[in-house]
């Protein structure tokens, strides 16, 4: 379950994406799912860098509670859930065999593979690191869902895809997905991370009314903005006449500063929104953060003895990396 700061910190974020950069297309999207358990679910954009992390179960809920892993590289984020997971017991330090599974799609499929083996490797250098016996393994498509898409004529990724599209939309049938293009099933995906899970139910209709009034109030403003201040600038760009550059310029400036005002308004009412329901859920983030602290404090002294032998344990470095690389060549 992610904070409401964290959720309502997603939308401010994108928000200013959207008009500093533009909108990403879905296909430069990749999810990316660790699973040790617990499992949680973080969403790449083009550039690698974690634009959303979701929790998968109740484990992955307290894992993410105190991480901020928005904006980081992938590498990075997974390296810093490992070490979360060990600090909260989650990875048992002295387990023999500690296994994490990753899976990962992309609708460039040879890319998807690409980066779910970089990640594997970041993972099994993170348990070498830390003289762990463990290791990352890519998931494997089911036998039943290969087996399905055989049957229906179609990819076993687009298949698994529409799979996780109906758990959340039971509506959907499989051939009603099947028929959508990818960017639509990644669309309605989008939608499912952005609705609210961390204020009680009664609750969430509220806010989520009170944030669309909000969006519909400044959004057409500010894309009105912006497009005065592009058609002044265009206009600056053809003007010889010096007199009329000075008063373009004094416009754009003008025009500039109002698209300020008007955008650190939206941001305001956006933060004092968050305080709002913040505050109503604040019994149940504490209940979480006690429980959070507890599994903190009940594994502590381990963690602490691990960390305290991390010298004598780098001598089984080489005796670790041999079982990583064993475990990837097929078993008999």
């Amino acid at each position: 379950m992610k904070t409401m700061k964290s959720i309502l910190g997603l939308f401010v974020l994108a928000i200013t994406a959207f008009f500093a950069f533009g909108c990403e297309s879905a296909s430069a999207e990749s999810y990316i799912t660790i699973d040790i358990n617990p499992s949680v679910e973080l969403i790449v954009n083009r550039r690698d860098r974690v634009v959303m992390a979701n929790a998968l179960n109740e484990d992955g809920e307290t894992l993410l509670l105190d991480l901020s892993l928005i904006g980081m590289k992938i590498e990075d984020a997974t390296e810093l859930l490992i070490d979360k997971a060990i600090e909260l017991g989650f990875i048992d330090v002295d387990s023999e065999e500690t296994v994490v599974n990753v899976t990962s799609y992309n609708p460039n499929s040879s890319y998807g593979a690409k980066l779910g083996e970089r990640i594997r490797q970041r993972i099994n250098k993170a348990f070498l690191a830390r003289a762990m016996f463990g290791y990352a393994m890519i998931g494997e498509t089911p036998e039943e869902i290969r087996l399905e898409a055989e049957e229906l004529g179609v990819s076993p990724g687009k298949l698994r895809l529409v799979k996780i599209v109906q758990s959340f939309y039971p509506d959907i049938t499989v051939e009603d997905g099947l028929a959508m293009p990818v960017k639509d099933l990644m669309d309605l995906l989008k939608d499912k991370n952005e609705e609210i899970k961390d204020i009680v139910t009664g609750l969430r209709e509220e806010f989520q009314e009170a944030r669309k009034a909000l969006f519909d109030e400044y959004v057409p403003q500010i894309q009105a903005l912006e497009e005065e201040l592009s058609n002044i600038e265009a206009l600056i760009a053809e003007t010889t006449d010096e007199t009329e550059l000075e008063t373009l310029e004094a416009q754009l400036e003008a025009k500039r500063e109002e698209f300020q005002v008007l955008h650190e308004a939206f941001r305001a009412a956006l933060d004092a929104l968050l305080e709002q329901y913040t505050g109503m859920s604040a019994p149940m983030r504490q209940e979480m953060m006690e429980q959070h602290q507890n599994r903190i404090m009940e594994h502590q002294a381990r963690v602490a003895q691990f960390r305290a032998q991390m010298a004598q344990r780098k001598a089984m470095m080489e005796q670790i990396r041999q079982f990583q690389q064993n475990q990837i060549r097929p078993r008999p």
